[in-house]
């Protein structure tokens, strides 16, 4: 149980308990690596790709066609459950 809040405790120090647009890729992944599926599920498959380590959600989202809103819920409905 205290190894639970200890990780949630460093999560919140790394990234928000909300994701946000302006969030790089990266961070999100370091922070909540079961949301790849989702990202991948949106059409954004190439995570290792060197432009996915730098840019923001929102970039990101752009360059891929991707509705930005629709993946920001299904991104914090994720980190939610966890």
């Amino acid at each position: 149980m205290k190894e639970t809040k200890k990780l949630q405790e460093q999560k919140a120090e790394v990234i928000p308990f909300k994701i946000t647009k302006d969030l790089s890729i990266l961070e999100v992944l370091q922070a909540y690596p079961e949301v790849r599926s989702i990202f991948i599920r949106h059409g954004m498959g190439c995570l290792e790709c060197m432009g996915a380590m730098a840019e923001t959600i929102e970039t990101g989202a752009r360059m891929h066609g991707i509705d930005l809103e629709e993946l920001l819920a299904d991104l914090n409905k994720a980190i939610q459950k966890g």
